[in-house]
C-alpha cells in the first residue's frame, strides 16, 4: 500500500512536546566552537539559543554523506558540523557585501540570512539524501521545502518570540524560509546566499566532504569566492550575486570540483547500492507500522537503524546484509546516452510505492527472490546553469561566455542508473533487461 500521508504540523507538535523552547534556558554569553575546516566559529547568544534547540541538535547524529562511510571510512562528518560551516561562510559573504549594499538593507537581512544558514537542514532526513525518494512519494518536497515550512510553523514562532523578547531582534520567518528555498527577492541578492548556484551550502559541503573522504576535488578557495562577491542589478531589475573577474579561477574550481565530487563520491555506485537497500527497508518498515514519512524527521541515523534491525522478514534481512556490507550485486547500469528521456522520466516520476510494486511484479514474472530486485534510478541530469554574472572592468558577462568550464562538466557524462539483484547472474541480467527496457526507455541503444 502507499504510505499514509503526513503533514509538517506533526513535527511542530512533536518538538513542542519534547523540546518546548519556553522550557529551555537562554544563553547569557556568546559561544566559540572549533571546526576542523574553518577554525573557531563564534555564535551570538541568540544564535547559540537556536543551535541548542533539540531539533537542531538532532543533526549531530545524522551523517552528512548518508551511507558514504561504506566507501570512505573517514566520512564521519555530520549535518550539525555542516550547518555551522554554512553559517560561517554566509557570515563571510555578508562581511564582503556589507560595504557594497546600503546599510539598512544589509542590517534588515543579515540576521535572517544567518538564521537561515543555521536552519536550512532542520528537516534533513536520517542518513541525509539517501531517503529523499521516500519523502517525494508523500510530498513531492525536498528537505529544504520541509525545513522552510517548519520554520514558518508554531514551534519556531515560539522560538523567535523568545529571541525577540530577550534580544529585541526583529525576525522575519517568511524571509528565512525564502532564503532556505532559494526564492529570489527582487530587492536583495542576499536571499541567494544559502540556496543559489554558488552559495554557502555548496561551498561548505564540497570543502567538508573533500576533507573527510580524502577525495581532493572539493578543495576550493572558499575565502576567495566570498571576497570577490558583488551585488548586481540585472536587466530584469532583480538584484543578483555576481563575482569580480579576479575570482573567476575559484569559481571555475568550484564548478569543476562539484562535478568531480559527484562523479567520485556522491554518485559512487557502492553508496548508491547501500542507499537503495536502505530505502527498501525503510519503506517496508513505514508500511508495516502504518507511519508517515514525516515520522522520520523525529529520529536520527541510529534510531532508524535500530528500528530496522528489530523489523521482520525482508526488512530485517536486507538491513542485516547492509550492516554486514553484504551488498546487492549490480546486474547492469545504463548511461544518459542510452535513455529515451520522456519514457525514463515517466517511470522516474512514479511514486516510490509504484516503482517498488513494479520491481516485485518483474521478480514474480521471472521467478526471482521477492524484494531483492532493485531498480535504482537517479534523476536525469539537467544542464548546468552557468548564467553567473562575472564583473569585468567596464561591464559584466555571464560565466559561460568567458569560460570553457561548462564543456568539461556536463552531468550527462557521469550520470548512471543501476539495476541490482541479490547476486550477479548473466542469465538473470539478460532476462531483466528484456523485461524492463521498454518501461525505462532503454530500447533504442545497446546497454553497457
Amino acid at each position: 500500500m502507499t504510505l499514509k500521508k503526513g503533514t509538517i504540523s506533526e513535527i511542530d507538535a512533536f518538538w513542542m512536546k519534547s523540546g518546548d523552547p519556553k522550557e529551555l534556558s537562554f544563553p547569557n554569553k556568546p559561544l566559540e566552537i572549533y571546526d576542523p575546516i574553518f577554525g573557531y566559529i563564534e555564535l551570538t547568544t541568540d544564535e547559540r539559543f537556536i543551535v541548542d534547540l533539540p531539533p537542531l541538535q538532532r543533526l549531530r547524529y545524522i551523517s552528512q554523506l548518508g551511507l558514504g562511510q561504506i566507501v570512505f571510512p573517514g566520512a564521519t562528518q555530520t549535518r550539525f558540523a555542516h550547518t555551522l560551516g554554512v553559517y560561517h561562510i554566509a557570515k563571510k559573504f555578508l562581511e564582503s557585501l556589507s560595504g557594497q549594499i546600503e546599510g539598512s538593507t544589509i542590517e534588515e537581512y543579515k540576521t535572517n540570512v544567518l538564521y537561515a544558514a543555521l536552519l536550512h537542514d532542520i528537516c534533513q532526513f536520517p542518513f541525509s539524501h539517501s531517503l529523499e525518494p521516500i519523502f517525494k512519494e508523500n510530498f513531492y518536497l525536498n528537505h529544504e521545502d520541509l525545513s522552510a515550512k517548519f520554520v514558518n510553523g508554531s514551534y519556531f514562532k515560539a522560538v523567535f518570540d523568545i529571541i525577540n523578547e530577550k534580544e529585541k531582534i526583529t525576525i522575519d520567518a517568511e524571509l528565512i524560509a525564502n532564503c532556505i528555498k532559494g526564492k529570489y527577492d527582487k530587492s536583495s541578492c542576499l536571499t541567494q546566499l544559502i540556496n543559489g548556484f554558488i552559495d554557502s551550502d555548496k561551498i561548505d559541503y564540497l570543502v567538508r566532504d573533500s576533507h573527510f573522504t580524502g577525495v581532493p576535488f572539493g578543495r576550493i578557495d572558499a575565502e576567495r569566492i566570498a571576497k570577490t562577491v558583488v551585488p548586481l542589478r540585472n536587466k530584469n531589475d532583480v538584484e543578483v550575486l555576481a563575482f569580480e573577474e579576479k575570482g573567476l579561477p575559484a569559481i571555475e574550481s568550484l564548478i569543476a570540483g562539484r562535478s568531480l565530487m559527484y562523479k567520485s563520491v556522491y554518485l559512487h555506485h557502492t553508496s548508491i547500492t547501500a542507499s537503495a537497500m536502505l530505502i527498501r527497508a525503510t519503506h517496508s518498515c513505514l508500511e508495516r507500522k502504518n507511519e508517515t514519512a514525516i515520522s522520520l524527521l523525529k529520529i536520527n541515523d541510529g534510531n532508524l537503524l535500530t528500528e530496522l534491525q528489530n523489523g521482520k522478514g525482508f526488512e530485517k534481512e536486507i538491513i542485516s546484509r547492509l550492516v554486514k556490507r553484504e551488498l546487492l550485486a549490480r546486474l547492469f547500469s545504463f548511461k544518459a546516452s542510452e535513455v529515451n528521456y520522456e519514457e525514463f522520466n515517466a517511470f522516474f516520476e512514479l511514486p516510490l510505492h509504484d516503482r517498488i510494486k513494479y520491481e516485485q511484479q518483474i521478480a514474480e514474472e521471472l521467478q526471482l527472490e521477492r524484494g531483492f530486485l532493485v531498480i535504482s534510478l537517479n534523476e536525469f541530469p539537467k544542464k548546468l546553469d552557468l548564467t553567473i554574472p562575472i564583473l569585468q572592468e567596464k561591464d559584466w558577462k555571464f560565466l559561460y561566455k568567458i569560460s570553457g568550464v561548462g564543456e568539461m562538466v556536463d552531468p550527462k557524462l557521469y550520470w548512471r542508473s543501476y539495476i541490482f539483484y541479490e547476486s550477479y547472474d548473466e542469465k538473470i541480467e539478460k532476462k531483466v533487461k528484456n523485461q524492463i527496457k521498454d518501461k525505462l526507455g532503454l530500447n533504442h541503444k545497446p546497454l553497457s
